[in-house]
């Protein structure tokens, strides 16, 4: 008796841990963080460094500032940021040192061109994988592969114990 109630309490809480990944699957929204910072996600590009660094944390209102800044390798020159999300700029999206106010998650790009021997520039174009075809990761798998494994540890736990009567 007191394996088979471990195990059905074993088989709830795997239950239970998976729950998360389902409602992110099913684009359940959570509430705006309040204490965290946003995500960046800084596609690379070549032709220079960037870096950004969180200036302000989440305020009640769900916004932060975000300063970036890049610098172009020789040969090079900076020629502006491609930002996705939900962002006011206080400043040129043109400018190589950028503050942003963001309200969500963004993506950034910074652009580099590169310069030719006789002055002229090449725009050097960033390749972003968008497909379907990507593969697929994050919390939500995670949760569902850890919950799987414990499942079958259990199950062969438990056929184990069956047999041995």
């Amino acid at each position: 008796m007191k394996k088979t109630l471990a195990i059905l309490v074993a088989v709830l809480v795997i239950a239970l841990s998976v729950i998360p990944a389902f409602a992110a699957e099913n684009n359940v929204v959570s509430p705006k963080a309040t204490v965290a910072d946003y995500q960046v996600i800084i596609i690379p590009a070549g032709g220079g460094t960037y870096d950004f660094i969180y200036k302000t944390p989440v305020d009640d209102d769900g916004k932060q500032t975000i300063h970036f800044s890049a610098k172009p390798d020789d040969g090079y020159k900076f020629t502006g940021w491609t930002i996705d999300g939900e962002y006011t700029p206080l400043g040129k999206l043109t400018d190589a040192e950028l503050d942003l106010i963001v309200s969500s998650d963004i993506k950034v790009t910074p652009n580099f061109e590169k310069i030719g021997s006789d002055g002229t520039t090449e725009k050097k174009d960033t390749k972003v994988d968008t497909s379907s075809k990507s593969p697929k990761t994050g919390t939500n798998y995670i949760y569902v592969g850890i919950a799987s494994v414990a499942l079958i540890g259990l199950l062969l736990v438990a056929k184990k114990s069956f047999y041995k009567k």
